[in-house]
């Protein structure tokens, strides 16, 4: 059954919705807090969420936003175009004024689960799949065996350019410049390291029974490798 998660504190704006039987198809699940929400992405992935907007803080969206690639309604009982507008700017996908009726609801929700599937190509150009990881590159959120791994920034970069090159050396001078933009690169060695066995750890990459092995070619690089394949040569070289 899809699952549609309602991140609000009250769920009597949606109680009588999602008991209407023109929305049997679907489990609708209240979460009201960041913690419960973080607990449930780590095992699942909604279709879809309904976000409350009571103001234009809004940090419900901006953390669903954060931490999930799937698609947001917002919604307010506020007629506030401000909040509407807010709502965009933090990643909306769709807005609802609300109260509206259970028809209407399951309609509106219709045509915008329509669109979304009408967008699955273009979505699917847009997501790494390799081994048991999924890379939303719109949102760069990285999923390990469907579970949400909380990366920096510098991680996920060092991350993506090893996918990119998988099977292939990348040279230290490579991640140091993917790290820090600069030409300057002295006394980075250390932190390299230190980035590199975060990622191996969130990542379960030194895991016996792991699809993905992060190599070490001393003195010259790193290897992601694929099941154990992948020829551990600097792509640079004829």
């Amino acid at each position: 059954m899809n699952t549609i998660i309602i991140l609000s504190n009250n769920n009597i704006l949606f109680k009588k919705l999602t008991k209407s039987d023109i929305l049997s198809d679907y489990k609708f699940i209240l979460i009201s807090s960041k913690r419960d929400l973080l607990n449930f992405l780590l095992t699942n992935e909604p279709l879809i969420f309904l976000v409350e907007c009571q103001d234009a803080i809004q940090e419900y969206l901006k953390t669903v936003k954060r931490l999930s690639s799937k698609p947001v309604i917002a919604y307010s009982k506020s007629h506030n175009e401000k909040i509407a507008v807010q709502a965009f700017l933090n990643g909306a996908d769709y807005f609802l004024h609300i109260p509206i009726g259970p028809k209407e609801f399951y309609y509106r929700l219709m045509a915008f689960l329509n669109i979304i599937n009408k967008n699955n190509i273009y979505n699917e150009q847009n997501i790494i799949n390799v081994g048991h990881l999924k890379i939303y590159l719109q949102n760069q959120q990285v999923m390990d065996s469907g579970k949400l791994a909380m990366l920096t920034n510098t991680e996920y970069k060092l991350l993506l350019i090893l996918i990119k090159n998988i099977g292939l050396l990348v040279s230290n001078n490579e991640l140091y410049q993917c790290m820090y933009d600069t030409k300057e690169l002295k006394n980075t060695s250390r932190a390299l390291s230190m980035h590199i066995s975060r990622l191996r750890k969130k990542l379960n990459l030194n895991a016996p029974n792991s699809k993905l092995k992060l190599i070490t070619i001393h003195g010259k690089g790193f290897c992601l490798k694929l099941n154990g394949n992948g020829a551990a040569k600097n792509h640079h070289t004829p």
